[in-house]
């Protein structure tokens, strides 16, 4: 199975995702309620029918954000009942409301998964594939740009940077039909790549698809230099490993070791996060933000009118045990790209009011392209239906978040202070490696190198969303975005945890 990176969500052990064409591509991520709320109302979001796209109807009507748009005229009959509610969501999609920036509709996130592929992505953890993802370099070169530590490539020496001569005897060409040839290659169970490593030896080499989990930190190093000593984070998903007892156990031990080494500033690479659980974001913030802000809001969440009941605001909680070792920087720099979407995005936002120097160093395949993180304020939960045997998790967006400041505009993206190439050359935290390179640069000299627009801001309207980029082969579906706590069972049992 082949699929790109590239969505978003949050989720709450509810899940913030996006869709990329006909492919899943989702982003979640998840909160935690530190707020007091009202006894909330026992309530059932989905009303039994026979018919199942009555059912995610009645519960878009219920728990959609934009419920209020959805007219009593809507006739799901009007879909298809045997395309996974794809016509139908897509339906659902259009009632919300219009980027006044874009003229889009601000859902291009919703979508429903089957239970398997629930189970797989977000209880399991794991995808099936190679644990690899390649793209062109700027000379036109097929490199890796990421491979899992869990792969068999991996484990066999392959890193980010180094060449792709051939897969399956299919040598690569920046071209449709070579695209799709290797797609079919990579659907396979077993594959034949030939690799070049950084000192041109080869590696031909027999590799089997396997369930392969992501890294959720790929790395961590420190810089020491100018008289600063610079913390370096590549981490990779806000999604938890499904076998840890921590939801976050690499994010511990990255921070352990930061800490441990005293880092004055903090850069941390999300170009490839698509997204996660809220309540990380919330426990990776709770260890940067300065302790003089305990208390404060770090970010709030609307629901429509009906679920308003459970609006919250989520609080600096500095004691939170859950925590990862507090690291406290002077500084925090983040490196995006158009894949950075939905948790990556909320942890971005929530820093905001609290660091005066926030940068954002975007790569890109083009130096000419501006391009802007994913665009995802919004959350959801994953709703299974029909209630008695699942079949299906709808993962409609139930709410929209906003930082201490009350800011939320960045529906089109965050437009990064200043654009580099993604430097697929090179591995990770290597100082030539461009995103890397140019947030150690602004970090030492106090400037960028290149022009950009020096402050965060509504950006061009542009979105990975929808788009099958021409030199990213996809790898495995991946849902990726803004999860919920315990899913909408906080709706119907009252629990507030």
């Amino acid at each position: 199975m082949v699929s790109l990176k590239s969505t978003s969500f949050l989720l709450r052990r509810s899940l913030s995702v996006g869709f990329i064409l006909c492919l899943l591509l989702v982003a979640s991520c998840k909160k935690t309620n530190t707020s007091s709320n009202p006894n909330p109302v026992i309530i059932d979001p989905v009303v039994k029918t026979v018919d199942l796209r009555d059912t995610l109807a009645n519960y878009a009507k219920l728990a959609y954000y934009w419920n209020a748009n959805i007219p009593a005229s809507f006739n799901p009959h009007s879909y298809s009942s045997t395309d996974g509610f794809y016509g139908e969501t897509i339906a659902i999609r259009g009632f919300s409301s219009l980027d006044p920036t874009t003229g889009n509709n601000l859902d291009r996130f919703s979508f429903v998964l089957t239970e398997a592929q629930y189970q797989q992505e977000f209880v399991g953890g794991s995808s099936a594939g190679y644990g690899m993802y390649f793209r062109f370099d700027r000379n036109g070169i097929y490199r890796i740009r990421y491979a899992a530590h869990a792969s068999q490539a991996y484990a066999q020496g392959v890193r980010r940077g180094w060449e792709v001569d051939s897969i399956n005897g299919i040598v690569p060409s920046n071209d449709t039909t070579f695209l799709h040839k290797v797609s079919t290659a990579l659907g396979g169970n077993t594959v034949r790549i030939a690799f070049k490593d950084p000192n041109g030896n080869k590696h031909p080499l027999l590799l089997n698809s396997a369930s392969i989990v992501d890294d959720e930190v790929i790395t961590t190093k420190v810089i020491d230099t100018a008289g600063k000593k610079i913390g370096y984070m590549v981490y990779n998903t806000f999604l938890p490993l499904a076998s840890s007892t921590s939801m976050h156990p690499g994010l511990d031990s990255a921070f352990k070791g930061l800490a441990a080494k005293g880092i004055t500033d903090l850069i941390i690479d999300l170009r490839y996060n698509s997204g996660g659980y809220v309540e990380i974001v919330q426990e990776m913030a709770n260890a940067l933000v300065p302790a003089s802000n305990q208390g404060k809001v770090l970010f709030t969440e609307k629901f429509n009118s009906q679920l308003s009941v459970y609006n919250t605001s989520t609080l600096v909680d500095k004691n939170n045990a859950k925590n990862p070792p507090a690291v406290n920087p002077n500084s925090v720099t983040f490196i995006v790209s158009e894949g950075t979407a939905s948790a990556s995005e909320l942890i971005i936002n929530s820093l905001l009011p609290y660091f005066s120097n926030v940068k954002l160093i975007g790569v890109t395949k083009g130096r000419a392209v501006s391009t802007n993180t994913a665009g995802k304020p919004f959350g959801f939960f994953n709703e299974p239906f029909p209630s008695a045997m699942h079949q299906y998790e709808a993962f409609l967006i139930n709410d929209e978040t906003k930082n201490a400041l009350g800011q939320d505009n960045y529906t089109a993206g965050f437009l990064p202070d200043v654009q580099v190439y993604d430097g697929v050359e090179y591995d990770w935290g290597n100082l030539k490696e461009d995103g890397f390179a140019e947030a150690i640069h602004y970090l030492v000299t106090g400037t960028l190198s290149f022009s950009g627009n020096n402050a965060l801001s509504i950006g061009n309207g542009k979105s990975s969303m929808g788009l099958i980029l021409n030199d990213d082969i996809l790898i495995r579906n991946k849902v990726s975005g803004i999860f919920h706590k315990n899913s909408l069972k906080k709706f119907r049992t009252g629990n507030s945890n």
